[in-house]
């Protein structure tokens, strides 16, 4: 009884928020039952509950169209480090914050090295293939950006190699002209991006576009 009534004042305040307490809840009683020789708890009142939640909306996959105009209206803006990340999360299905680097890479963190900002420049090769690594899994994958097809060489990815080529010519070299270091920085200071400035852009780039 003590548990429906918290969902239900919980519900007063928000469908969904009190959807969430109600697992976390239940989560929580769930641990504590198992260790009951420590707990003391037996049961867990939180199990079994009607709980009612509705999403808000659904998600959908972003068009073509969508994600053209998308970059169209960052370039536009000045942002194309923002154009190029679109490209790259849409073209090569990477994830924002592998992009991004907004996450460390825990191997680095523990073995005390300092974690890549991001994808970097050494794992793209102009108009033949990038070396990506899915985070969730760790798989490597080998994008071939290119293809032979009755001795005609015809390019997989334009759009995402137009945005990095374009991006291409504003990064940081090495001793050999190579570019190097993290793909896509802010370019106020050539740093990778912090989230809420990031979050920041990409608002302002869907008010501009109407997305």
């Amino acid at each position: 009884e003590t548990a429906d009534t918290l969902y239900r004042k919980l519900r007063e305040k928000g469908e969904r928020e009190a959807a969430y307490c109600m697992q976390v809840c239940r989560l929580v009683w769930k641990w504590a039952v198992r260790h009951k020789r420590t707990t003391g708890v037996k049961e867990n009142p939180f199990a079994g509950m009607g709980i009612k939640s509705t999403p808000a909306g659904e998600n959908r996959p972003t068009t073509r169209d969508e994600y053209d105009l998308y970059r169209a209206t960052a370039r536009a803006m000045g942002y194309q480090n923002i154009a190029a990340a679109a490209a790259l999360c849409f073209e090569a299905c990477q994830r924002v914050s592998q992009v991004f680097g907004l996450w460390p890479d825990e191997e680095a963190v523990k073995e005390g090295r300092d974690p890549p900002a991001g994808l970097q420049w050494s794992v793209y090769k102009p108009g033949i293939a990038m070396a990506l690594v899915q985070r969730k899994t760790g798989n490597p994958v080998w994008l071939d950006l290119a293809i032979e097809v009755d001795g005609e060489v015809v390019q997989l990815y334009p759009d995402l190699e137009d945005e990095l080529q374009a991006l291409m010519e504003r990064a940081t070299r090495d001793e050999f002209g190579q570019p190097t270091g993290p793909m896509i920085v802010d370019e106020r200071n050539g740093q990778p991006f912090e989230q809420r400035w990031l979050s920041t852009v990409h608002r302002k780039i869907c008010t501009k576009a109407g997305l």
